[in-house]
Order: structure tokens, then sequence, then C-alpha cells
């Protein structure tokens, strides 16, 4: 079985949290450097490698003000990828429709 990668951008205020972008990729390693390279005007307080990123879905975190951002990173299999895609509708849009249905199916 083959994965593709989410990557998901999240930032956490003092009364809410919002996720900011997500991403889809079919490497494991253009998804770490383009996860690491994102947002470099945020001070990173955690990086991880990329084998403790995989185990802990966590690639860097920010806590020095507000708001509090990270980055995951989570495996995903083809399948449920491809599952999901075949009950999208053509004017959707495939990754908002991916997160959804992967949130609301707690495979993130």
């Amino acid at each position: 079985m083959t994965n593709s990668y989410i990557v998901i951008l999240k930032s956490k205020n003092i009364f809410s949290s919002n996720i900011n972008k997500v991403y889809l990729f079919s490497s494991l390693d253009n998804a770490y450097e383009y996860a690491i390279n994102l947002e470099q005007h945020l001070k990173k307080d955690l990086i991880n490698t990329q084998e403790i990123a995989i185990a802990t879905n966590l690639v860097w975190k920010s806590k020095n003000t507000f708001p509090y951002w990270s980055c995951k990173i989570y495996p995903i299999d083809n399948d449920v990828i491809w599952n999901i895609y075949q009950g999208t509708e053509q004017d959707k849009y495939l990754v908002q429709y991916l997160y959804k249905n992967l949130k609301i199916n707690d495979l993130i």
C-alpha cells in the first residue's frame, strides 16, 4: 500500500483555533520539506526530524506569542483518498472535502 501525506497548518488563539492551510502530497520528502519551509516569518520553537514527525505527526510548533502555530503531517492510504475522491462532486474542492471526510471518520 502506498501513502499520500496531508500537511495541516493550525493557529490557536485564546478563544479559538483555526485550520489555516491544508496541502496534499504524494511523497513524504516533499511534504516534510514543504512543511519545514512553511511560514518562514514565524519563529519555530520545536522542529522535529522526519522520523519523529511521522511518529508524532508534529513537524514544528511555535509558542512565543499568540497565536500559537503548529504544523502537522499525516500519512493517508491512497485507497482511502481514492474512495473519498469518488464521492466528490465536480464543483467541490478536493483537499477541503478530503480533510472534512478524514476528520469526520477520525482518520486524522
